[in-house]
């Protein structure tokens, strides 16, 4: 695609990607990839809001750009942005957990706090900043701000390695039944909400006030994203026996992993 088909949407401050991360209707992509650097120097707002992102100690950091195809108004809106970045992000944090579990010192984006978006973007007529979030709206000019990166993520570069890529292009696939082909198939609408759900319940726990209750708390969030994704639907109720068959219908290469180890629930 070219740039002129694109717009650019929320910024990604906590990573860099490396490439591209596309479809036909939205893409990551670099603050230095090509698309960008053609509305950078088109928009000195744009540029300068770019250029604006520091880490905690005041280095420059370079930002990652979702940009959505312009055109079709039913495909830009929060909940497709969302569920694009959830895929994505979801496919490098379960890759990143399997390799944490056989080597502790492995690379990181095991958590998907560093996908969050950033609450400020660049107005759709390249004249200013806005910014929204549950606790705020407001608007201003570039020149006035400063935007950081979480201080509890190191920023990182992001590779397709990094990802488990089969899942990911699954997901991808399966965002366009969501949105383009079957918008209110039951099972598409589960799905993202489920990963919607677990992108929440991968989130970065706590700060430095790290307790198990924090923990606790993304094991609960876990339990909801399996409980919403085994939901039958608008008639029917769910519980752990459904997760049990889901997983049970899992074909494991380790049968090892099959055995009836523990006891959750007698009955």
């Amino acid at each position: 695609m070219t740039s002129e088909n694109f717009a650019p949407g929320y910024i990604l401050p906590n990573i860099s990607v490396v490439d591209p991360i596309e479809n036909e209707h939205y893409a990551l992509i670099s603050c230095n990839d090509d698309r960008a650097m053609v509305l950078r120097r088109a928009h000195s707002q744009f540029d300068i809001f770019i250029n604006h992102f520091f880490n905690e100690f005041g280095d420059q950091i370079a930002p990652t750009i979702l940009m959505v195809l312009e055109g079709n108004p039913d495909l830009i809106g929060i909940e497709q942005a969302s569920g694009f970045r959830d895929a994505i992000a979801l496919s490098y944090v379960c890759k990143a957990r399997a390799l944490r579990l056989v080597h502790p010192m492995s690379r990181p984006l095991q958590f998907s706090s560093w996908f969050d978006f950033h609450p400020w973007i660049i107005s759709t007529n390249f004249a200013g900043i806005v910014g929204n979030s549950p606790a705020f709206k407001y608007s201003n000019d570039a020149e006035n701000f400063d935007g950081h990166a979480n201080a509890g993520l190191p920023h990182v570069e992001v590779r397709r390695t990094d990802c488990d890529t089969l899942l990911m292009d699954a997901l991808l696939g399966a965002w366009k039944g969501r949105f383009i082909s079957h918008p209110t198939s039951w099972r598409s609408v589960a799905l993202f909400r489920s990963l919607n759900m677990a992108y929440a319940a991968s989130q970065l726990p706590s700060g430095p006030d790290m307790t198990h209750y924090a923990l606790g708390r993304s094991v609960g969030l876990w339990i909801s994203a399996f409980e919403i994704l085994t939901h039958p639907g608008k008639d029917g109720n769910v519980g752990y026996k459904n997760i049990y068959r889901l997983l049970h219908q899992v074909p494991w290469r380790d049968q090892e992993l099959t055995k009836p180890t523990y006891d959750a629930y007698a009955g």
